[in-house]
């Protein structure tokens, strides 16, 4: 054979090889995260058998409430974030009751069971929602904590309702979250806007290899296969409307100047590694906050009710921790 051929031949079984590699390291990838840790057991999305009701909003809206423990016991309310529901908190909340709490979650306003109310999806909607749910249960001292756009719900609620908040809520706990900041512009809400709504993103997201590559960013260093699965089966049940219209209202909200009054014990926990909502804006809101420290976890994603429960359920447990001011707190994920 001339070595010309021989050359291309050579060239070509390269090409040949490169391109068998590119196609095989997606199904590797996914493959591998299927041996990673997963602290929640199997069950990501299971929470603790308990009561359900409807608590109904000043705007109509419906909410799928549930209480899981004694009710006599110290209680901790649990808010989920966008695209997700009340079992997102499912690992944390089993700890809760296993440890002797009361844990009171529910489904956001247009997600899960819910429906939306004459107010609409709107940032300042569902801190009304946190407000009617507190209120329609008489909860009294507890510990509040909003994962995501459950943390801005509570921000949201913190400003809005400041004598409830200081009637009935002894400590926040605000996890991968943000007051502001979490939109590039409104060119680029619109078009991620117009993506998430997308039946052709659901189509992509229920591959078996392409769906956990989409969503490998919600996750920190150590992926798996379970949460990445739980995160698209919550995102695929909420309504296209529901995560387009919240998406846009969370890139346009700014808490900061109404988040600045809040004046109880307050905890900011962020993964290091969130690409969702970066590590820096959790560390701008709690220096937003007079009341707040930060704790950073480290090698965390951004579902950290997945990635970091036990590390959620101590702080949740240890009033001592939400309560003290006086140094900063670091805690680094298994």
């Amino acid at each position: 054979m001339p070595a010309v051929s021989r050359r291309a031949g050579s060239r070509h079984l390269a090409l040949a090889g490169a391109a068998a590699a590119l196609v095989a390291a997606p199904r590797l990838a996914v493959r591998r995260w299927g041996s990673n840790p997963d602290p929640t057991g199997g069950a990501p999305l299971t929470l603790p058998v308990g009561e359900d009701q409807s608590v109904t909003t000043g705007d109509g809206a419906r909410l799928l409430v549930r209480t899981c423990g004694d009710r006599s016991l110290p209680t901790v309310v649990l808010v989920h974030g966008w695209t997700g529901d009340m079992r997102i908190w499912g690992p944390v909340a089993r700890r809760l009751v296993e440890a002797g709490r009361c844990v009171v979650a529910y489904d956001q306003r247009s997600h899960g069971h819910s429906t939306v109310g004459s107010d609409g999806r709107t940032v300042a909607a569902i801190g009304d929602d946190v407000a009617a749910v507190l209120r329609s249960l008489g909860l009294r001292d507890v510990v509040l904590a909003g994962h995501s756009m459950g943390g801005m719900a509570v921000q949201s609620f913190a400003s809005r309702h400041p004598h409830i908040l200081a009637e009935q809520v002894a400590s926040l706990l605000l996890v991968s979250t943000a007051a502001s900041s979490v939109s590039l512009g409104q060119p680029y809400t619109r078009v991620a806007g117009a993506v998430v709504a997308s039946r052709h993103l659901e189509t992509a997201m229920r591959r078996p290899v392409i769906g956990p590559l989409l969503l490998r960013g919600s996750v920190g260093s150590k992926a798996s296969t379970v949460h990445l699965a739980a995160t698209r089966e919550s995102f695929l049940a909420t309504a296209p409307e529901a995560r387009r219209d919240f998406l846009e209202q969370m890139a346009a909200m700014d808490l900061r100047p109404e988040v600045a009054a809040i004046s109880i014990p307050t905890l900011v926990v962020s993964g290091t590694r969130d690409t969702l909502l970066a590590h820096k804006l959790s560390r701008h809101l709690a220096e937003s906050i007079p009341a707040a420290r930060l704790v950073a976890i480290s090698g965390a994603g951004h579902q950290l009710p997945f990635e970091a429960p036990d590390q959620l359920a101590e702080i949740l447990l240890d009033a001592g921790v939400l309560r003290a001011r006086a140094r900063p707190v670091s805690r680094r994920a298994p």
